[in-house]
């Protein structure tokens, strides 16, 4: 089994500036579409600073498809993978594949990002290469979340893997009851699991910053 010293963060209080222009877009995608400069910078900035693969997980197409062409933007060609449910097997391999090659130089930057949908996220898929996950929008349920996480903590993975969920409290779109919701579950099926109290999300404990 994995390591089991894991921890979370939670970086909260974003600003969602002027959203006018998404019209009737729905709530979630409206404050997904508002994190991903964020969440960019965060990648960035971890990549520069550390020589960590990430894996970045988001649920709605519209927010994905924005922080692939962010990523193309930032990163450039080679450095991002984009894995969503419809890609086919033979491209999902392949990327698995250039995900989990190791570098050949430090010059050589290779696959260090990995985009997810969530929905793809729950299927079983190794990526332990990675030990951090950034959660740019939170999942509808405590399982889909679970099996995420899963995705870099598994047999195999030998470092203490890293959360990192992305949250916005402004204005009347703030995710605050959402997360509060998910925690409340993963602490009731922690408890009924092994008749105690859980110890956060997913089994992460709780640090915010």
């Amino acid at each position: 089994a994995g390591p089991r010293g894991r921890c979370s963060g939670v970086v909260s209080g974003l600003e969602v500036s002027s959203l006018e222009f998404l019209g009737r877009m729905g709530a979630c995608r409206r404050l997904g579409l508002a994190k991903c400069a964020a969440a960019a910078d965060w990648v960035v900035d971890r990549l520069e600073n550390t020589a960590d693969k990430v894996v970045v997980f988001a649920y709605h197409l519209v927010v994905l498809n924005a922080l692939h062409h962010i990523f193309l933007e930032r990163l450039g060609a080679g450095v991002h993978r984009f894995f969503q449910g419809s890609t086919d097997e033979a491209t999902r391999q392949q990327y698995l594949k250039e995900f989990h090659a190791k570098q050949k130089t430090q010059e050589d930057k290779g696959c260090r990002v990995m985009l997810m949908s969530l929905q793809a996220g729950a299927v079983g898929v190794d990526l332990t290469c990675a030990c951090v996950a950034l959660f740019v929008q939170l999942p509808t349920d405590v399982a889909t979340l679970k099996q995420a996480e899963a995705r870099i903590h598994r047999k195999g993975q030998r470092r203490a893997c890293e959360a990192v969920f992305m949250l916005s409290d402004s204005g009347a779109d703030g995710e605050a009851k959402a997360w509060e919701r998910l925690r409340a579950q993963a602490t009731k099926i922690a408890g009924l699991v092994g008749g105690g109290q859980g110890d956060g999300v997913g089994g992460f404990s709780d640090q915010k910053g």
